[in-house]
């Protein structure tokens, strides 16, 4: 069997010269050396999550009947109150709105509806593929109107998404894929960030909603370092009202969280070091990869000539290249691959 030689890679960087060559000629074994890596081969899947989960999706044609909280927002935002309008007309009403509930432009005042909830009672799709949807406030009984753009409608998330939040993170241990935790300073409005350790186990010891439109992930997860310091992990339950853009087809949590605890795979420290530090060393499977630089933009997978495995994970910059899932080869996206 040939060895290859552990080398680190960092994000929009090429691999060493010598990397290449061994690369091109591993050919004594379908099967290259990981034993630095401890592949101890999981299947590529979704690296966080329960199995069988399903990502939520509502669109807001299926919006009749729910419920939607208006969030917070920072002190900065408030002045523009949320875009549901106390008028089907929204901000081109003609008539004189409310002062006592709504702005010149006829949205609803931040004060006055701040966490408040609203129900969908009607949903028609508009000529443009946009969406007005009519809504019945859950204090005064007001009926408002919000169209979506680009299929949402900001400041308002799904109030399921949080009681199912709730249910499945309150009191568990979580770990951050993202490795960092945030703090807030209300009394300052303003946000920070910590880091963490991929491996470092957090309590999550609240769920609540967050504040938007920064950072614009609506759920909070209050989470608890082992040494009582806590910080906020924001996340999406599901994607109903996320931008599409935004979406992936993993779960809507898979980015920021980990529910079980990284170390049961077995991984060598200097592994765990690495994805750490955002880096990669050769040998490394498809799944240490992707906890190290997050998902990749796309991925393509083939038979070759010789029987082996080969898939390419495509990263702003770089193509990365494994054989049999071992991480063989970094090459910037602009190069043209010999195989």
């Amino acid at each position: 069997m040939m060895c290859v030689a552990v080398t680190v890679f960092i994000p929009g960087c090429s691999a060493p010269p010598h990397v290449d060559r061994e690369a091109e000629t591993v050919d004594t074994d379908t099967t290259p050396d990981t034993s630095r890596a401890k592949a101890n081969a999981v299947p590529d899947e979704e690296v966080s999550g329960r199995r069988n989960d399903r990502p939520v999706l509502l669109e807001p044609s299926q919006w009749r009947g729910k419920r939607f909280v208006m969030v917070e927002k920072v002190r900065m935002f408030r002045k523009f109150g949320y875009l549901l309008y106390t008028s089907p007309q929204l901000d081109s009403a003609t008539s004189a709105p409310n002062p006592a509930v709504a702005l010149k432009n006829h949205r609803l005042k931040y004060d006055v509806f701040a966490g408040g909830v609203v129900t969908v009672t009607a949903v028609e799709e508009q000529d443009d593929g946009e969406y007005l949807a009519t809504f019945q406030t859950d204090t005064m009984g007001l009926t408002v109107y919000g169209k979506t753009r680009n299929g949402i409608i900001e400041g308002i998330h799904a109030e399921e998404d949080l009681v199912a939040a709730r249910d499945r993170w309150l009191g568990q241990t979580v770990f951050s894929r993202r490795r960092l935790i945030d703090t807030y300073d209300s009394a300052a409005s303003r946000f920070a960030t910590t880091p963490v350790s991929i491996t470092e186990p957090l309590e999550v010891v609240a769920v609540r909603w967050g504040m938007t439109p920064l950072p614009p992930k609506p759920i909070w997860l209050v989470v608890q370092r082992a040494d009582g310091s806590r910080g906020i992990i924001p996340v999406n339950y599901s994607w109903t009202n996320v931008p599409p853009q935004k979406r992936t087809d993993g779960l809507p949590w898979s980015m920021d969280i980990l529910e079980e605890d990284p170390r049961s795979y077995g991984w060598e420290d200097e592994i765990w070091e690495a994805i750490d530090e955002t880096k990669l060393l050769t040998g490394m499977t498809t799944k240490q990869v992707r906890l190290s630089w997050g998902e990749p933009a796309n991925t393509h997978s083939r038979i070759d000539e010789r029987g082996r495995r080969v898939r390419e994970l495509t990263y702003p910059g770089d193509i990365l290249f494994f054989v049999n899932d071992s991480l063989a080869n970094v090459r910037k996206r602009h190069d043209t691959p010999t195989h």
